[in-house]
């Protein structure tokens, strides 16, 4: 649909505040909509729904994983006597 756009973001402080910022997002959405229709050439400006991108996330968590799976080994727990 070319009613509506899905602006995803991610955010320092987290998930813990995800409600806020879209919060605050959406009392500036009629604004950044206002912009956005100055810049395009569309009958219709889209209405702007705000998510968080988990995608992001899932990718921050993958490479946490993937560095502590590189921790050095400890050599000597490794022989046997």
């Amino acid at each position: 649909e070319l009613n509506r756009a899905i602006v995803f973001f991610d955010s320092l402080d987290g998930p813990e505040r995800d409600d806020e910022i879209v919060d605050v997002l959406g009392e500036h959405r009629s604004r950044m909509q206002s912009s956005i229709a100055r810049q395009i050439r569309a009958r219709k400006t889209p209405i702007l729904q705000f998510r968080p991108d988990q995608v992001i996330r899932s990718a921050e968590r993958i490479e946490e994983i993937l560095r502590a799976d590189e921790a050095p080994v400890d050599e000597d727990s490794d022989r046997q006597d």
